[in-house]
């Protein structure tokens, strides 16, 4: 009966806080504001009616913007505060603000943190993917220090050699209520590989706040347009040995997805392709545009059952779709997911997904 209770409570708890995030997004922002861009560049109506966004870094994008603000401002170069309608669509930006180019907000000198780098397709050929820095492990530099230096590589990484694909989920204090989701792929021998031929038994992909040096991720910055986002890819090995061999009490939690192998491959392919997309200028956000949402995104676009993203569309996100502690329930529920395999902790982490999570058929093998 007490744990009935204390589990009440901290759902409560979960609401409450929650509940209040979102009263504080929607009071700082739009609520129709998904994924959030501010971009400088040049407004351009096509002969046609179109209107495209041509970036300073050469990327274009579509508007969605009223035909008055179009004409007033084709042809110069301004900076714009923009909205796409989710992580996975950014073809297309719906306008919220226009500022003349020398009124542009300035982005900080302050370099990115060496952790996280964006991950790029180099080559696609048949169910072979070249893909360039991708972190596979990492290096301590000082004896007396946590002071690492991360090494990044390129990679092969063979579609058709892909396994399984796992939900996970790594808690963090306080674990009732803070977490952060991944999605690991796992792979036959030689299925992942990199330049230097050393092998991975798996990819992972954590989609996260693009943090610069002197950035420290907080829930209620997060709220507002402080962090870049960044869809990152890793090796197992490396994400596993970061977590649970430095981090205190460091965990994590799987659970198998469920799909057949057709669906499997489907979605690593959609995951490399998203981790491929240049999303300078697109903002993170606590709620919207997380390391949740877009992972529950990606995986609507293969599952037979999805999450509603919204429970009113447009105004306030669905939490089971958001909230990194309630959506492996939610999955489960829906059999999109199975339930929840071998911890990875200190005690493991070293070992195999396929030795920690299938120990009876690695076994046979």
């Amino acid at each position: 009966m007490c744990t009935i209770v204390e589990g009440e409570i901290k759902m409560k708890h979960i609401s409450i806080v929650f509940a209040f995030l979102l009263v504080f997004s929607l009071m700082q922002q739009p609520v129709f504001a998904h994924a959030s861009y501010r971009l400088n560049g040049i407004i351009d109506v096509q002969k046609n009616g179109s209107v495209t966004f041509n970036c300073e870094d050469g990327r274009i994008y579509n508007l969605d913007i009223s035909d008055r603000a179009a004409k007033r401002h084709d042809g110069e170069l301004v900076q714009i505060e923009a909205y796409a309608k989710d992580g996975l669509n950014l073809d297309t930006l719906k306008i919220k603000k226009i500022r003349k180019y020398e009124k542009r907000i300035l982005p900080s000198e302050v370099p990115y943190s060496d952790s996280r780098q964006f991950a790029k397709i180099l080559d696609r050929k048949d169910s072979s993917y070249i893909v360039k820095n991708i972190r596979w492990a990492r290096n301590k530099v000082s004896k007396t220090e946590d002071e690492y230096e991360y090494i990044w590589q390129t990679a092969k990484i063979d579609i058709d050699a892909v396994e399984k694909a796992f939900f996970v989920i790594k808690p963090f204090p306080p674990e009732w209520l803070a977490a952060h989701c991944l999605m690991l792929f796992t792979f036959k021998d030689g299925g992942f590989i990199d330049k230097d031929n050393n092998r991975s038994k798996g990819l992972v992909l954590s989609v996260e706040a693009y943090l610069r040096e002197d950035q420290k991720y907080a829930l209620l910055k997060g709220l507002r347009n402080n962090f870049g986002i960044i869809w990152s890819l890793a090796t197992w090995e490396g994400y596993a040995e970061q977590t649970c061999n430095n981090q205190k009490n460091g965990k994590l939690l799987a659970h198998e997805i469920k799909l057949d192998e057709v669906s499997v491959k489907a979605l690593l392919k959609e995951a490399l392709e998203q981790a491929n997309k240049d999303r300078l200028g697109e903002f993170y956000h606590t709620t919207r545009n997380n390391c949740t949402n877009n992972l529950v995104l990606l995986l609507n676009k293969f599952a037979p059952k999805k999450i509603r993203p919204w429970s009113i569309p447009n105004i306030i996100y669905n939490v089971r779709a958001t909230m990194p502690v309630m959506v492996p329930k939610r999955l489960e529920k829906l059999g999109v997911v199975g339930e929840r395999l071998t911890e990875v902790n200190s005690e493991n982490f070293f070992a195999s997904p396929q030795e920690l999570f299938y120990p009876s058929n690695s076994k046979k093998h």
